[in-house]
């Protein structure tokens, strides 16, 4: 999950885990920034995000106290104003990635060709190659994220360009069939490179 701390026209995204929930309270890891520990007033709201079978939930809490053994927490309050958050279906990130494709067909014949990706989502990745596709072309697609391993699915074609260096094309896919845990690993992989870079100021 991550923690989201607003203090006038400053936005702060820190990462963080769900470790316990109780009747009236809930224990969450506690955030940190450069490996110092975030510590709010007592009663200040925040927000929190959370991936919960693909999909991306917003809640606000508040923060009651902070515990250091056994292990740093939070102590907040249950999540209230819950919504669903629409992402266009996702969130979108420029990231180049290794990704394996295979046109689907009946005998499985189709050779597998090696491909990167130049920006990916829960719901589909843009790849880059010198194979030319058609729209409308059915693949396997298998993806290698960094520190969480190789994300396996299958996606449709549906936009193809050739680019302006005209060796290169690159394939709109959208997702057809994809495991919620392995579109869970793919949102938090986004928002983990998204953290990195607003740390890094990018």
């Amino acid at each position: 999950m991550d923690v989201i701390i607003t203090t006038g026209r400053s936005v702060e995204r820190h990462p963080s885990r769900v470790e316990e929930i109780g009747k009236d309270y809930c224990l969450i890891a506690m955030p940190m920034a450069k490996s110092v520990p975030i510590i709010l007033l007592q009663g200040t709201r925040f927000n929190g995000r959370v991936v919960v079978d693909g999909m991306v939930w917003q809640f606000t809490s508040e923060f009651l106290d902070k515990r250091i053994h056994p292990i740093p927490v939070w102590v907040i309050s249950r999540p209230f104003d819950i919504k669903k958050i629409q992402l266009r279906a996702f969130v979108r990130i420029d990231t180049v990635l290794p990704v394996e494709l295979q046109v689907l067909s009946e005998d499985g014949s189709q050779p597998v060709f090696a491909a990167s990706t130049s920006d990916i989502s829960g719901g589909g990745l843009r790849a880059v190659s010198k194979q030319q596709l058609q729209v409308g072309t059915n693949l396997k697609v298998s993806l290698d994220l960094p520190g969480t391993g190789v994300v396996q699915g299958a996606g449709v074609i549906v936009r193809e360009e050739l680019l302006p260096d005209r060796v290169l094309y690159a394939a709109g896919i959208k997702f057809t069939e994809l495991a919620e845990k392995d579109r869970d690993k793919i949102i938090k992989y986004i928002f983990r490179k998204q953290l990195e870079r607003r740390q890094k100021g990018v």
